[in-house]
């Protein structure tokens, strides 16, 4: 199967702007597509950084694991060190410590706003796998718009 790539966002829709309002007629109907990242991930002691890699400005709409195996700790999201710079990982930042079950988890937001823009630079995704390693084994999957109205 083929690929391509968008630098992107991806807008889709057949009337750009708003001149009136005849709906299908010259009202806006233009929406961004919805973007994912997924990682593979076995339970460990160490936070884990995966190659999701989300885009500045975005905006975060779901993370969720699919677990084949239930993990034994509680796990949390955030964003891993910033490698150019040196910066201190943020475990917490998108989620609160929760369980992983086998099947798919639903991560809860930790602070909302940090999920209606990720900031001003892209962030890569830590997950902190608690104190100990498990038999957790699984995948990870961030959904989000890309820079959606002007996020920063």
């Amino acid at each position: 199967m083929g690929t391509t790539t968008f630098t992107g966002p991806v807008r889709a829709g057949n009337i750009l702007n708003t001149s009136g309002n005849i709906i299908g007629n010259n009202v806006a109907n233009v929406g961004q597509v919805v973007m994912a990242q997924s990682f593979p991930l076995t339970e460990a002691s160490a936070a884990i950084t995966t190659a999701i890699c989300i885009p500045a400005g975005s905006q975060i709409l779901g993370i969720q694991f699919t677990a084949t195996t239930g993990f034994t700790n509680n796990v949390s999201v955030g964003i891993a060190q910033n490698l150019a710079t040196g910066g201190a990982a943020n475990p917490t930042y998108f989620s609160a410590a929760a369980a992983v079950g086998a099947g798919v988890s639903v991560v809860a937001p930790n602070t909302a706003s940090h999920w209606v823009s990720v900031g001003t630079t892209d962030v890569l995704i830590t997950v902190n796998g608690g104190a100990a390693p498990g038999a957790g084994v699984g995948v990870l999957t961030v959904q989000y718009l890309q820079g959606p109205n002007g996020n920063a």
